[in-house]
């Protein structure tokens, strides 16, 4: 954190569900800030597995978890790890998010969540995981942004020369 409050704007800070952990984290950082007489803020990181109910979110992430690809997950742990946590669902649960803290919640527990996060001094921004992707991103903005008291978003931009749709075919991106 200390070379994150000289060199640069931002650092991540891998969340947690209380905020007592991204409060101390954000404390830290703001404390190598002053020193630097930098403004340097944190941007906490999270995993979101959500459904209507926290059991049918837990549901989810447990069907993952008991259907994930083991023998890739276990060389993205390393075997020896894995085999000394016994194969325990803690242990690839952190690697399948990548050690990334999931929210595995209801929409609404979702966003009460975040709104305790977003109001911890020094949070600057939340950076969102989605395993489900472009469905996850849909599903937060229509059942979770519009339950958050915090959420601020930032205007369009305009796009940049060389930037390409989101959903761009691989024709696109191979001539880009």
């Amino acid at each position: 954190m200390r070379f994150t409050a000289q060199h640069a704007d931002y650092a991540f800070v891998i969340g947690d569900i209380s905020g007592n952990a991204v409060f101390a984290a954000n404390r830290k950082l703001r404390q190598y800030a002053e020193e630097t007489g930098r403004d340097v803020g944190a941007y906490v990181l999270y995993t979101l597995v959500l459904e209507e109910t926290e059991a049918a979110a837990q549901a989810k992430s447990d069907h993952w978890m008991a259907h994930a690809d083991r023998e890739a997950l276990a060389e993205m742990l390393g075997q020896a790890a894995l085999n000394g946590a016994g194969g325990a669902p803690a242990a690839i649960q952190a690697v399948a998010y990548n050690a990334i803290t999931p929210i595995i919640a209801s929409y609404a527990q979702c966003a009460t969540i975040l709104d305790r996060i977003g109001a911890v001094p020094g949070t600057r921004g939340i950076m969102l995981i989605f395993p489900e992707c472009l469905e996850g991103l849909q599903v937060f903005g229509e059942r979770v942004l519009p339950h958050m008291r915090t959420a601020k978003l930032a205007p369009p931009r305009p796009p940049h020369g060389n930037s390409l749709p989101l959903m761009a075919s691989p024709r696109e991106y191979a001539y880009a």
